[in-house]
């Protein structure tokens, strides 16, 4: 090996150590992005509507409450998506005395293919940096 291939290499072997440490940040950013996403059709499409079809607004509240986010725990990304009242899990999985109509597992459907486009463009952008 020339020392022009060397030095190659040595600067190929930093450039990949840096794109390593930006797979999470850039991963994070794109399923955050995700998420929001999830977060409005939620809001959009099934927090509104007629009554026994989808979730009817009477306050708003549980439409305001939603949270979406973006974690790494180790080699493993997280985005939850979750209410902050209460009564929000009755909906999503009903109860002994009312059907469920829910409205934060659809909206992940509904985003899949946008969710998986955007990780796919955050892991390319990581290695084109």
């Amino acid at each position: 090996m020339s020392k022009t291939d060397a030095t190659q290499f040595v600067k190929w072997t930093q450039d990949l150590g840096a794109a390593k440490r930006n797979i999470p940040l850039e991963m994070i950013k794109g399923l955050r992005e995700g998420m929001k996403k999830v977060k409005k059709t939620s809001q959009r499409s099934y927090l509104s509507g007629p009554r026994g079809m989808k979730v009817a607004i009477r306050t708003g509240r549980l439409r305001k409450s939603l949270l979406a986010g973006a974690k790494a725990k180790g080699d493993i990304l997280e985005g939850p998506l979750s209410t902050k009242v209460f009564y929000g899990r009755f909906f999503e999985d009903g109860t002994k005395r009312r059907v469920a109509m829910p409205f934060m597992a659809p909206a992940f459907k509904d985003e899949e293919n946008s969710l998986t486009t955007l990780l796919e463009r955050a892991g390319i952008k990581v290695f084109k940096a």
